[in-house]
Protein backbone atom coordinates (compact mmCIF):
# COMPACT_ATOMS: atom_id res chain seq x y z
CA UNK A 1 0.00 0.00 0.00
CA UNK A 2 1.04 3.79 -0.84
CA UNK A 3 0.91 6.37 2.29
CA UNK A 4 -2.30 7.51 1.66
CA UNK A 5 -3.73 4.20 2.10
CA UNK A 6 -4.27 3.80 -1.63
CA UNK A 7 -3.00 0.16 -2.99
CA UNK A 8 -0.45 1.06 -5.71
CA UNK A 9 -1.75 -2.32 -8.07
CA UNK A 10 0.78 -1.40 -10.75
CA UNK A 11 3.81 -2.04 -8.48
CA UNK A 12 2.24 -5.39 -6.73
CA UNK A 13 2.00 -6.63 -10.44
CA UNK A 14 5.15 -5.46 -11.30
CA UNK A 15 6.81 -7.03 -8.46
CA UNK A 16 4.34 -10.10 -8.95
CA UNK A 17 5.83 -10.96 -12.63
CA UNK A 18 9.52 -9.84 -11.93
CA UNK A 19 9.61 -12.42 -8.77
CA UNK A 20 7.72 -15.27 -11.22
CA UNK A 21 9.95 -14.39 -14.65
CA UNK A 22 11.90 -17.81 -14.68
CA UNK A 23 7.97 -20.21 -13.84
CA UNK A 24 6.27 -17.71 -16.94
CA UNK A 25 8.91 -18.05 -19.45
CA UNK A 26 8.87 -22.09 -18.54
CA UNK A 27 4.54 -22.00 -18.71
CA UNK A 28 4.24 -20.64 -22.28
CA UNK A 29 4.47 -23.97 -24.03
CA UNK A 30 1.89 -25.37 -21.22
CA UNK A 31 -1.27 -24.70 -23.56
CA UNK A 32 -4.43 -25.42 -21.72
CA UNK A 33 -3.05 -24.08 -18.38
CA UNK A 34 -1.62 -21.19 -18.56
CA UNK A 35 -3.86 -18.28 -17.85
CA UNK A 36 -5.44 -21.15 -14.61
CA UNK A 37 -1.73 -21.64 -13.65
CA UNK A 38 -1.22 -17.45 -13.41
CA UNK A 39 -4.25 -16.95 -11.60
CA UNK A 40 -3.18 -19.73 -8.62
CA UNK A 41 -0.56 -17.88 -8.31
CA UNK A 42 -1.75 -14.86 -7.74
CA UNK A 43 -4.27 -16.33 -5.49
CA UNK A 44 -1.27 -17.90 -3.06
CA UNK A 45 0.86 -14.67 -3.58
CA UNK A 46 -2.23 -12.25 -2.30
CA UNK A 47 -3.75 -14.14 -0.09
CA UNK A 48 -2.81 -11.29 2.41
CA UNK A 49 -4.67 -9.16 -0.16
CA UNK A 50 -7.42 -11.69 0.34
CA UNK A 51 -7.07 -11.92 -3.83
CA UNK A 52 -9.85 -14.27 -5.20
CA UNK A 53 -9.90 -15.35 -8.35
CA UNK A 54 -13.37 -16.22 -10.72
CA UNK A 55 -15.34 -14.65 -7.77
CA UNK A 56 -17.84 -12.52 -9.43
CA UNK A 57 -20.67 -13.33 -11.54
CA UNK A 58 -18.63 -11.70 -14.43
CA UNK A 59 -16.05 -14.51 -13.31
CA UNK A 60 -12.70 -11.89 -13.56
CA UNK A 61 -9.42 -13.78 -13.56
CA UNK A 62 -8.49 -11.71 -10.11
CA UNK A 63 -10.79 -9.56 -7.29
CA UNK A 64 -9.67 -7.88 -4.42
CA UNK A 65 -12.31 -6.62 -2.10
CA UNK A 66 -10.67 -3.66 0.01
CA UNK A 67 -8.64 -2.46 -2.11
CA UNK A 68 -10.92 -3.08 -4.75
CA UNK A 69 -9.40 -4.29 -8.20
CA UNK A 70 -10.88 -6.43 -10.78
CA UNK A 71 -8.12 -8.11 -13.72
CA UNK A 72 -8.16 -10.02 -16.73
CA UNK A 73 -5.08 -11.98 -17.62
CA UNK A 74 -4.00 -13.36 -20.99
CA UNK A 75 -0.72 -15.13 -22.28
CA UNK A 76 -0.68 -14.82 -25.75
CA UNK A 77 2.79 -14.89 -28.37
CA UNK A 78 2.65 -14.48 -31.88
CA UNK A 79 2.35 -18.11 -33.16
CA UNK A 80 -1.21 -18.61 -31.27
CA UNK A 81 -4.30 -18.74 -32.49
CA UNK A 82 -5.29 -15.88 -33.96
CA UNK A 83 -8.53 -15.49 -32.15
CA UNK A 84 -6.68 -14.62 -29.14
CA UNK A 85 -7.03 -10.80 -30.27
CA UNK A 86 -10.42 -10.23 -30.30
CA UNK A 87 -9.93 -12.08 -26.71
CA UNK A 88 -8.29 -9.69 -25.23
CA UNK A 89 -10.24 -7.29 -26.64
CA UNK A 90 -13.40 -8.82 -25.19
CA UNK A 91 -11.26 -8.76 -21.95
CA UNK A 92 -10.65 -5.12 -22.34
CA UNK A 93 -13.94 -4.19 -22.81
CA UNK A 94 -15.73 -6.60 -19.90
CA UNK A 95 -13.33 -4.94 -17.63
CA UNK A 96 -14.49 -1.19 -19.04
CA UNK A 97 -18.47 -2.14 -18.95
CA UNK A 98 -17.81 -3.70 -14.94
CA UNK A 99 -20.22 -2.02 -12.62
CA UNK A 100 -18.73 -0.91 -9.11
CA UNK A 101 -16.03 0.95 -8.46
CA UNK A 102 -13.01 -1.44 -8.87
CA UNK A 103 -9.67 -0.43 -10.20
CA UNK A 104 -9.59 -2.64 -13.44
CA UNK A 105 -6.46 -3.75 -14.73
CA UNK A 106 -6.21 -5.79 -18.03
CA UNK A 107 -2.37 -7.53 -17.69
CA UNK A 108 -1.04 -9.22 -21.11
CA UNK A 109 1.90 -11.66 -20.68
CA UNK A 110 3.43 -11.97 -23.79
CA UNK A 111 5.42 -14.71 -25.13
CA UNK A 112 7.65 -12.96 -27.43
CA UNK A 113 9.85 -15.81 -29.07
CA UNK A 114 7.23 -15.37 -32.57
CA UNK A 115 7.68 -10.96 -32.66
CA UNK A 116 7.17 -11.09 -36.45
CA UNK A 117 4.41 -12.39 -36.72
CA UNK A 118 1.08 -10.34 -37.34
CA UNK A 119 -0.38 -11.37 -33.72
CA UNK A 120 3.31 -10.92 -32.69
CA UNK A 121 3.57 -7.33 -33.82
CA UNK A 122 0.24 -6.14 -32.07
CA UNK A 123 0.54 -7.71 -28.66
CA UNK A 124 3.57 -5.31 -28.49
CA UNK A 125 1.55 -2.46 -29.89
CA UNK A 126 -2.01 -2.68 -29.35
CA UNK A 127 -3.39 -0.40 -26.91
CA UNK A 128 -7.07 -0.09 -24.64
CA UNK A 129 -8.24 3.25 -22.97
CA UNK A 130 -6.87 3.26 -20.15
CA UNK A 131 -6.19 5.88 -17.36
CA UNK A 132 -2.53 4.37 -16.96
CA UNK A 133 -0.38 1.89 -18.58
CA UNK A 134 2.67 0.28 -18.01
CA UNK A 135 4.92 -2.36 -19.79
CA UNK A 136 7.89 -4.58 -17.99
CA UNK A 137 10.53 -5.94 -20.40
CA UNK A 138 11.67 -8.84 -18.24
CA UNK A 139 13.76 -11.04 -20.89
CA UNK A 140 14.17 -10.89 -24.57
CA UNK A 141 10.98 -13.70 -24.44
CA UNK A 142 9.08 -12.12 -21.99
CA UNK A 143 7.01 -9.40 -22.46
CA UNK A 144 4.58 -7.38 -19.51
CA UNK A 145 2.21 -4.96 -20.68
CA UNK A 146 -0.27 -3.46 -18.08
CA UNK A 147 -3.50 -1.54 -18.08
CA UNK A 148 -5.76 0.30 -15.83
CA UNK A 149 -9.25 0.57 -17.85
CA UNK A 150 -10.97 3.48 -18.08
CA UNK A 151 -14.47 2.85 -17.21
CA UNK A 152 -17.48 2.89 -19.69
CA UNK A 153 -21.30 3.56 -18.76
Amino acid sequence: MEETGRMDWFTYFKDFFSRHTDRLEALFDAAGCREGWLQGEFFIDGQELQIKTNATPKKFDLLCSNPPMIAEIKICGGNYASKMRGYIQEDADKLARASRNYERFLLLVVDNRHPDTELGCWLTTCDFEHVRKDELKLSDTLIIRLWQIIRRP
